[in-house]
């Protein structure tokens, strides 16, 4: 959007405000549970050099192919100070947009853009608003408010089959590291550790949580906090480890780090590490090599080596 101009779209000889517009996106974060509207406003830009982009007939210029390092740029010039890393907008700002529908996944092909799924190790990804979406933020207000309720509903959820199966694959490798990590990894590297938490719905506070032994405790989750898959507790030294598995990405970077150990102060508990538990080792030191942050901030382990933990760069518990 152009900076300083108090209208951005024109429709019908009527302005549309900047302020509804900027209304609406946060309205639509609200509904996907995302931390800000700003990943949607980005994609509304085309000041980062975005690769591609196009004109809607109204006025307004929106990103055709935006990368997520493209996304956390403009973020960054939106907010006027330093965003997360890569992953963590990814993982966490870009990713729940993408599972209701609002944000679809495109890749680059010579000149042309097409949708499609994320083609790992690519530099050709990208995102962009659906034409839902976007009909709906440039649209009247009882367009937008039908859209927001067939979000609500699940209406616009992406109805690719390859994103389908490709979704419970990842899914299913998921669990089954949970449950390598329950039957191996804690017998033999968290002696004197209960484990008082294990999330196996994705980040939810619903049946597949251990609540009750959370509670037991003296310990609560709410909402907003950071939600580890596993969370392990000794009561004797009152120290906290935690464990993610890590199918498709989610390694902790700098501000889950400082979630997780905010959630401790709180709990008044000692932070003692985090482990990214992988299906193999090979893929676990793959991904690590490019992402310094999560070698930095947590150990890995895989269940293709159970003996072999490569321990974090900075000393457990690390800063």
């Amino acid at each position: 959007m152009a900076q300083g101009s108090e209208n951005v779209i024109m429709e019908g000889g009527a302005a549309v405000p900047r302020d509804l517009l900027h209304d609406r996106c946060r309205a639509i974060a609200e509904v996907a549970g995302v931390p800000s509207s700003w990943a949607i406003v980005a994609l509304l830009s085309t000041q980062a050099p975005t690769g591609f982009s196009w004109k809607n007939a109204r006025g307004l210029s929106f990103a055709h192919c935006a990368t997520t390092d493209h996304i956390g740029q403009r973020i960054h010039e939106l907010i006027e100070k330093h965003s997360s890393d890569r992953e963590h907008i990814r993982d966490e700002r870009i990713r729940p947009l993408r599972v209701i529908g609002v944000v679809e996944c495109v890749i680059r092909r010579g000149n042309k853009v097409h949708r499609s799924h994320l083609v790992p190790n690519s530099s050709d990804n990208g995102y962009r608003l659906s034409k839902a979406t976007i009909e709906a933020l440039i649209g009247a207000p009882h367009d937008f408010e039908d859209y927001l309720t067939g979000l609500k509903n699940g209406l616009h959820s992406p109805s690719d089959p390859e994103d389908d199966a490709r979704g419970s694959c990842e899914a299913s490798e998921h669990m089954m590291i949970l449950e390598r990590v329950i039957a191996e990894h804690l017998p033999k590297f968290h002696a004197g550790f209960d484990l008082i938490w294990i999330d196996s719905d994705g980040g939810s506070l619903s049946a597949g949580g251990r609540q009750n032994d959370l509670a037991e405790c003296g310990f609560s989750l709410d909402r907003g906090d950071a939600i580890p898959d596993i969370v392990l507790f000794d009561p004797t030294t009152r120290r906290m480890r935690f464990v993610e598995a890590i199918a498709s990405g989610g390694e902790p970077d700098t501000i889950k780090h400082q979630q997780l150990l905010a959630l401790c102060a709180r709990w008044n508990t000692t932070y003692d590490g985090t482990v990214c538990a992988y299906k193999s080792r090979k893929k676990a030191l793959a991904r690590r090599s490019r992402m310094t942050q999560a070698a930095r901030l947590s150990h890995a382990w895989s269940v293709s080596d159970p003996d072999i933990i490569d321990a974090a760069v900075s000393a457990w518990p690390g800063a």
